[in-house]
């Protein structure tokens, strides 16, 4: 039987989320430049010149010149970049949400006969209808001495109620 199911209709992200969206496309373009274009030039350009060429005569030596002489800063932009993509990827990720069940009347009734199984199995364990015991039990008082009386050392009660009864 196929069951009713809420249909949660695709609603747009958050305004986070589309910022978030909008900068992981933007951090993922800037590390696919650097990772395709200047990694591959550069590694192609040391391989292939020959040992007489000056690096300075390279467009590249440049760059690997000025990161030399700035290297806290090209380690703080890194951390930034780095930070930055993180946050933008976990912002922009996809939540999916599962969709709640409408719970239909068979479900209810279902639901409800299992709670009244479960309650007269546990009114059957209990003591409820259970046959009583007389215990014989009588109330004596003077069996037990009051807490007050032993340390204040006062007379017995029921001597006192003797003597007012004699007098």
């Amino acid at each position: 039987m196929a069951e009713p199911v809420e249909q949660q209709s695709a609603t747009s992200l958050p305004w986070w989320g589309r910022i978030c969206r909008a900068g992981w496309n933007v951090v993922l373009s800037f590390w696919g430049v650097i990772v395709v274009a200047m990694v591959p030039s550069a590694i192609v350009a040391m391989v292939f010149l020959s040992q007489k060429t000056s690096l300075q005569s390279l467009y590249l030596w440049s760059v690997l010149d000025w990161m030399q002489h700035h290297l806290l800063l090209i380690g703080l932009i890194m951390l930034v970049l780095i930070g930055l993509t993180g946050l933008f990827w976990f912002g922009s990720r996809e939540r999916t949400v599962t969709p709640r069940r409408v719970l239909s009347e068979h479900d209810r009734v279902y639901m409800l006969r299992r709670l009244r199984l479960r309650y007269e199995q546990m009114l059957a364990q209990s003591l409820q209808g259970a046959v009583q015991v007389e215990l014989g039990l009588a109330s004596k008082s003077a069996a037990v001495q009051n807490a007050v009386s032993l340390s204040f050392r006062l007379p017995d009660p029921t001597k006192c109620a003797t003597r007012l009864l004699k007098s």
